[in-house]
C-alpha cells in the first residue's frame, strides 16, 4: 500500500521537495515520473557528485533535448575536463556544453 508522502518515516517528517528559488518544478510524465530530461539532469548530477576527486559544490547541471549544460566553476582545468568527460559519457547524453563552466582564478 503506497504511503502518503507527508507521513513521517523514521521519526522525520517527509514532504515533496520544492524547487529552489528561481528554478522551475520538474516536469512530470506518466504516473508522476520525471521527464527524460529531468532524469538525465539528475543522473549526471549524481555521477558528478559521486566522483570524489571532483569538487562539484559550485557546478550546476541543466538538460534539454538530451543536451547537458554545465555551468558554475571548478578549481582546475583538469576538473573541468573531468566533469565534461563524465557528462559526455553518461547514457542518453547527445551533447554537452561546458562553456559556462569556469576555472576559478587562484
Amino acid at each position: 500500500m503506497p504511503q502518503d508522502p507527508d507521513e513521517t518515516r523514521g521519526g522525520e517528517a517527509t514532504a515533496p521537495s520544492e524547487p529552489l528559488l528561481g528554478e522551475e518544478a520538474p516536469k512530470q510524465g506518466a504516473l508522476g515520473h520525471l521527464s527524460s530530461d529531468e532524469e538525465l539532469q539528475q543522473a549526471v548530477c549524481s555521477a558528478l557528485i559521486e566522483t570524489q576527486e571532483l569538487d562539484t559544490s559550485d557546478v550546476a547541471v541543466a538538460a534539454a533535448n538530451a543536451r547537458v549544460t554545465l555551468s558554475g566553476s571548478v578549481a582546475t582545468a583538469a576538473d573541468k575536463k573531468l566533469a565534461l568527460s563524465i557528462a559526455k559519457g553518461h547514457r542518453g547524453v547527445r551533447a554537452v556544453d561546458a562553456e559556462a563552466l569556469n576555472v576559478r582564478q587562484m
